[in-house]
């Protein structure tokens, strides 16, 4: 119907002209917010706190091999729990796979495919299946923390509306991005969509890449999911691995 193709149509030009910058200024500021807060209130604790003696370039040491502890192998998570960890960690790891994967909407990663001399076509089947796996490892890992949030009574009985948001909004985002790669109604010309968010993020707009619903949802759900990071309890995947390594250094 032509109302609901201009309906569309509207929403779609606004999802990918005016959204994205919403999602992303919401985001920093958001953190910047959160952030500053955190140093204040530890700014006020500090009287209280002892201080350690190790000398400047250990507690630098000490500080990189903490973030890197908390960030490639959640240190806290595994801490807290073995069983959660097992089921965090690989989608930890699949969510830094689908970070750099992500990266080639962005620029061609030619060092990396010059440096195993990949062609064209070996770079898209290395692609399609690389991205499949970390896609699905994502997918069941945060189904299962799902429903670990509903199955497990201890688990549940803490559980806030937050919990099953933030879950409900990155599984959406990954049952979309799966629809992407699995459905071939759902793939994108990779070159029109580079060319499009380069230029966005130059603030050089260019015409806007055909329409696609599966990519529509799946970008809809990610933005949704950027703005409501600073609000939610997920703003630890920020502040925990910092947070965390200055306790334990400083």
């Amino acid at each position: 119907m032509p109302i609901e193709s201009t309906l569309i149509d509207t929403f779609y030009v606004f999802l990918m002209t005016i959204l994205p910058y919403i999602a992303l200024a919401t985001l920093f500021s958001g953190l910047i917010y959160r952030g500053a807060n955190w140093l204040r209130s530890r700014q006020k604790s500090q009287f209280i706190m002892p201080k350690r003696s190790s000398s400047t370039p250990t507690k630098i040491m000490n500080f990189i091999k903490g973030m890197i502890l908390e960030v490639f192998f959640l240190r806290k998570v595994y801490r807290g729990s073995f069983k959660l960890w097992l089921i965090s960690w690989p989608t930890h790891m699949a969510i830094l796979g689908m970070f750099f994967g992500h990266l080639r909407l962005f620029t061609e990663l030619m060092p990396i495919w010059e440096l195993f001399n990949m062609t064209e076509q070996e770079i898209k089947a290395f692609s399609a299946l690389s991205g499949s796996i970390v896609g699905m490892i994502f997918v069941v890992g945060f189904a299962l923390l799902f429903i670990r949030r509903i199955v497990i009574k201890e688990v549940r009985e803490i559980s806030t509306l937050d919990d099953y948001l933030v879950l409900v909004l990155i599984l959406s985002a990954g049952l979309f991005g799966m629809g992407m790669r699995l459905i071939p109604e759902g793939h994108i010309i990779l070159s029109e969509f580079r060319t499009y968010f380069v230029n966005a993020l130059t603030f050089h707009p260019t015409p806007i890449p055909s329409f696609n619903p599966y990519f529509t949802l799946h970008a809809l759900f990610n933005y949704m999911l950027l703005i409501y990071i600073p609000f939610s309890k997920l703003v630890h995947i920020f502040t925990v691995p910092i947070t965390e390594t200055i306790k334990d250094v400083f």
